[in-house]
């Protein structure tokens, strides 16, 4: 075991770092500077990844897709995170850190390998400025553990449901009509009446795929007005994308290419465009949330009144 899994290992295990009890610790200059050497050495491999991460996705479609495949999944993670992740364990579905693998007295299993993330911190400077950092955070998959797994996200059988949760609390107007003109498409927003136009007797799937598409453009529209429509097509599709794979709903059968605006940027604003994309999908996802829920209570109140009568 050499030094820098020791450590790990340590860490692991629960050990925090600690300079009791060892007469004149304080004046070790080398041993704590070696110790911040190797935690920002730790930091640039993570940032190293996501950048690995983020040119892959100029490259290839199906890194891409992956990408958003994993956002959807751990959609209440950072996107330099997502990145990290998929990096170090694409098949990941559920991390646990040390306190929930602590508080379920679970441990990894032999030969287990951690995930590095990024987890924020807040500092002040001396002359009173407020920041935020990054430390390097070691969690697990929970397949890689003794934890139990636990279920976040409960996929909704009825899409019927999930059409009405679709169109909950809309930022814009809709309407059903007979005809969308010769858009390819079953929905259409039109920023002018901010309005999205709703093609009559689509299926079921086809519904969700095309609200929610417009209904990106809608959000994307509201916050960003000086983007055309043009501008923000890659965005709405990822993002339906997204939407699609979190509730059962077949994508598009379309290929996911960035644009060429995208390819040219640099790593870091390619991943704030990354960024916009996955708050239009959590907005989104957020309303979708509170009408399933007010929908299941319904139900369930129901079928006790159902209950009630039979008794």
């Amino acid at each position: 075991m050499n030094e820098d899994n020791i450590y790990d290992f340590l860490e692991s295990q629960g050990f925090e770092e600690s300079n009791r009890g060892i007469p004149g610790y304080q004046n070790r200059e080398f041993d704590l500077e070696e110790y911040k050497k190797r935690k920002s050495e730790e930091k640039q491999f993570v940032y190293a990844l996501i950048d690995a991460g983020t040119d892959k996705m100029r490259e290839s479609s199906d890194a891409l897709t992956k990408y958003l495949f994993m956002q959807q999944h751990f959609d209440r993670y950072t996107v330099n995170n997502v990145i990290a992740i998929m990096e170090q364990k694409a098949n990941a579905t559920q991390l646990v850190d040390r306190e929930k693998m602590k508080a379920q007295n679970a441990r990894p299993r032999k030969g287990a390998s951690h995930i590095k993330i990024l987890e924020p911190y807040n500092y002040v400077t001396p002359d009173g400025h407020k920041g935020i950092g990054y430390n390097v955070k070691k969690v697990f998959d929970v397949s890689e553990t003794t934890a139990r797994s636990t279920v976040r996200f409960k996929r909704v059988q009825d899409t019927r449901m999930l059409l009405k949760a679709l169109v909950y609390k809309p930022q814009v107007a809709m309407e059903v009509i007979d005809d969308v003109g010769n858009y390819d498409k079953g929905a259409l927003f039109d920023p002018e009446s901010n309005t999205i136009f709703i093609k009559r007797g689509l299926s079921q799937e086809d519904f969700f795929r095309d609200v929610a598409r417009e209904l990106a453009y809608a959000d994307f529209a509201a916050e960003y007005p000086d983007l055309t429509r043009g501008d923000m097509s890659f965005h709405a599709e990822c993002t339906a994308y997204m939407l699609c794979q979190k509730y059962g709903i077949e994508p598009e059968g379309v290929e996911l290419v960035m644009p060429e605006r995208l390819l040219q940027m640099e790593s870091k604003d390619l991943r704030g465009e990354l960024s916009m994309m996955r708050k239009t999908m959590l907005a989104i996802n957020d309303r979708m949330g509170q009408s399933l829920e007010y929908q299941r209570q319904e139900k369930a109140k129901a079928a006790r009144e159902d209950m009630g009568v039979m008794r």
